[in-house]
């Protein structure tokens, strides 16, 4: 499967939620405000859910919030 996007990983990123700007994912099936369930699995298969949000920061733009700590802290991507 091909990715969507990569990113190096911010402060923000590993202790609160991975942002994601949103313009280079092209047009997303959600809008702001609205809350969707992305269901990722990871390299043994296993399924986790993700529950993301279009958000927009003056500074940033809009960007795609992704609630993925339990995933980071299981994996140990946490330092």
């Amino acid at each position: 499967m091909a990715a969507l996007f990569s990113k190096m990983l911010t402060k923000t990123d590993i202790e609160s939620c991975l942002c994601i700007r949103a313009s280079p994912l092209g047009q997303l099936p959600f809008e702001e405000g609205q809350r969707v369930n992305m269901h990722v699995h990871d390299e043994s298969g296993q399924e986790w859910i993700f529950s993301c949000s279009i958000e927009e920061d003056e500074n940033v733009g809009r960007f795609v919030s992704v609630g993925w700590l339990e995933f980071a802290r299981f994996k140990e991507i946490l330092t």
